[in-house]
């Protein structure tokens, strides 16, 4: 997409004139998804963003085998470490009735039970040399989001929202 195409794309918050959202088909995320963007310029777009989106349109299947992995990372670190109430029967340890009762055993079920909510370009992350997006998604075993990091085109990451997106910068693609 060009700059213009995304900007007639965005619907700008009235009174936030540096915060809008695009609907953006990635057909490898399942359609249909809402990008937020979070601008330095007033209803503008930096050459940075326009480049991140082309990058996010141009996400495959092997993009598609991180994300799932990370969102199994994350699931596999809540059920481990988080007690959710569940009856534990004996025999039955906490970690595995709470991948039971979350319906969660692998890769492929972290992500069928996911659900991107949305994908955040934020140029205030120009500040860093790589080329950000947030790919923000919400389940049951993660209270905080988990957040799957995005950079220069691959996926490099996850933490929970609000992770601090420079961590990141000495991770090579």
């Amino acid at each position: 997409m060009n700059r213009s195409e995304i900007l007639n794309s965005i619907s700008w918050k009235e009174e936030e004139e540096w915060f809008g959202t695009a609907q953006v088909v990635v057909p490898v995320l399942g359609g249909k998804i809402e990008i937020q963007f979070l601008v330095e310029n007033e209803r503008d777009i930096s050459d940075r963003s326009v480049r991140i989106v082309n990058e996010l349109l141009q996400l495959d299947e092997s993009h598609l085998i991180k994300i799932k992995h990370f969102l199994w990372e994350d699931c596999k670190l809540y059920c481990e470490a988080t007690g959710y109430g569940f009856d534990v029967s004996e025999g039955k340890n906490e970690t595995e009735v709470n991948h039971r009762e979350f319906g969660v055993f692998n890769e492929t079920d972290a992500y069928r039970t996911s659900n991107l909510l949305y994908v955040m370009i934020c140029e205030e992350d120009e500040k860093f040399e790589g080329n950000y997006a947030r790919l923000t998604f919400d389940n049951e075993w993660n209270g905080n989001l988990c957040v799957v990091v995005m950079k220069g085109g691959d996926i490099v990451g996850y933490g929970d929202d609000g992770l601090y997106i420079g961590e990141f910068e000495d991770v090579s693609t």
